[in-house]
């Protein structure tokens, strides 16, 4: 799929600022219809084409304000920068998803991002399990709510209840 000619004004993406294929789904407001039209998953696509990227300041400001940041944002760390990019860190702290995700994928403690990730038991439950690689029991009490996680949980960490 040539997603160039997704956007509005395919000229304006020449010259030597090309702003990647990736970005124009950024810029389309019917994302999910394209989806649906086309059939493809789109999210791969921009994952493969990102791997080939080098880092970009332009780029990384599209992905910080644009609609589909957190995906991008994991993405562009992980594929692009493979390090941590703290800015991108402040702006997904708060979808404990992809904190969480951004979190396995650096393999660290994401304490920015907890208050969000134990407010969302099944979030809790993996990250408890992934990167605390232990109990979590600030998190306990959201995990609870959960009936099909704390079963789970305490068996995993064997608490008797």
């Amino acid at each position: 799929m040539n997603l160039f000619r997704l956007h509005n004004n395919p000229a304006e993406l020449k010259g030597s600022d090309i702003i990647p294929a990736i970005m124009i789904l950024k810029l389309t407001d019917n994302r999910e219809e394209i989806m649906a039209e086309t059939g493809e998953i789109l999210d791969t696509e921009m994952i493969e084409y990102m791997k080939g990227m080098t880092p970009n300041e332009k780029v990384e400001e599209y992905i910080l304000t644009g609609t589909y940041t957190s995906a991008l944002i994991i993405a562009y760390a992980g594929h692009v920068l493979k390090r941590r990019w703290p800015e991108g860190e402040e702006v997904i702290k708060d979808d404990a998803y992809e904190a969480r995700r951004y979190a396995m994928m650096f393999n660290f403690r994401f304490k920015a991002a907890e208050p969000y990730i134990m407010e969302r038991p099944e979030q809790a439950y993996y990250y408890a399990e992934d990167i605390i690689e232990g109990r979590w029991k600030e998190a306990e009490p959201y995990i609870k709510k959960s009936e099909r996680v704390w079963p789970e949980y305490c068996e995993r960490w064997g608490i008797e209840e």
